[in-house]
């Protein structure tokens, strides 16, 4: 992915020095971003090595909110949830990054409606109403705190059930 740079105080303006051509991507804050100076303290420091920083953070949010993200499906909503900005020396219009926009667009949905329910045979019953778009479901049951199981369950599972429950505490996640 080809990143350019914006000025962080006026967002819709692309960097004097930034690459224009129509195999730029996409563009974020890249001018005057303070950081640390190379003899100490604080700098304002502008380039697209500023602007990258910002891409691949906002890679790393999207990952922790859905592990399952491939590069294509990374790339093309880091595109799509970009703000229009018009390049008014190339012509040229190219996304800005939106970093909570591609975030919100890939995360998973939680399950609602969680009950447990410990029967007298000593199972527990896990419940669940499955948020819709989803192939299958990461069930893992933590036991004090240590794993005790875990299960890739289909997208249409709406229960689990451990036997074998011993007094302490669980989390299902």
């Amino acid at each position: 992915i080809s990143v350019g740079s914006t000025l962080d105080i006026a967002p819709g303006t692309i960097s004097t020095f930034t690459n224009r051509s129509g195999m730029l991507d996409i563009v974020a804050p890249g001018e005057n971003i303070v950081s640390t100076g190379n003899t100490g303290g604080n700098a304002a420091i502008s380039g697209t090595s500023q602007a990258t920083p910002h891409i691949s953070g906002t890679i790393c949010l999207m990952l922790e909110a859905n592990p399952e993200l491939d590069a294509e499906k990374i790339v093309e909503t880091l595109l799509a949830t970009g703000i229009e900005v018009v390049d008014e020396t190339s012509g040229f219009s190219f996304p800005r990054l939106d970093c909570l926009g591609a975030v919100e667009m890939v995360r998973v949905p939680p399950v609602t409606n969680l009950a447990c329910t410990l029967n007298t045979n000593r199972n527990l019953l896990i419940t669940w109403d499955a948020p819709p778009g989803i192939d299958s479901l990461e069930v893992s049951v933590l036991y004090e705190g240590s794993a005790r199981e875990s299960a890739s369950l289909d997208a249409a599972a709406s229960q689990y059930i451990i036997d074998g429950v011993e007094p302490g505490s669980y989390e299902f996640i």
